[in-house]
């Protein structure tokens, strides 16, 4: 066991030795400070204000201005041997999971930037939000890119 216990002496003094000066006896234990900065770093990242996103192309009961159409669009490479690999190894039909974790990834950034598109136009939300997709090869490696579309609208 490295550390006998938070307050022991020579413990801390092993863990100046082991992450140099700066570290913080918290409730985990030791954390090297370059690493809690990083947490913090994560933490205090900006977040976009949750705009409400619907498929309809109205919002019942609820006047509003329309402001502009918005996109938030990601493209993101694969290795398409890679995936070949991957996919001999599935059942014939089966899913081809690789991928169906890449396209959920892709849609969850796609809708973050639309997202972050609406807020910056000072929507409150974005109806007839829809989905576009396409996957091309380009130098050997599939490419998806991944669009999230619809209209930024304002509350009255």
């Amino acid at each position: 066991m490295l550390f006998k216990s938070k307050q022991d002496e020579e413990t801390i003094k092993r863990a100046q030795a082991m992450y140099g000066q700066g570290i913080n006896r918290g409730l985990a234990g030791f954390v090297p400070n370059r690493k809690k900065k990083r947490q913090s770093q994560a933490a205090a990242r900006p977040t976009v204000d949750r705009i409400l996103l619907t498929t309809t192309e109205t919002l019942p009961g609820q006047d509003y201005t329309i402001i502009d159409p918005v996109c938030g669009i990601t493209s993101q490479a694969q290795n398409a041997l890679a995936d070949l690999g991957a996919s001999g190894k599935q059942p014939s039909g089966g899913e081809l999971k690789t991928y169906t974790k890449a396209n959920a990834s892709a849609r969850q950034v796609a809708i973050e930037r639309l997202r972050a598109a609406a807020k910056a136009k000072g929507a409150d939300a974005v109806v007839g939000m829809r989905f576009d997709s396409a996957v091309a090869t380009v130098n050997g490696s599939q490419v998806q890119t991944v669009v999230a579309y619809g209209t930024a609208v304002k509350f009255e």
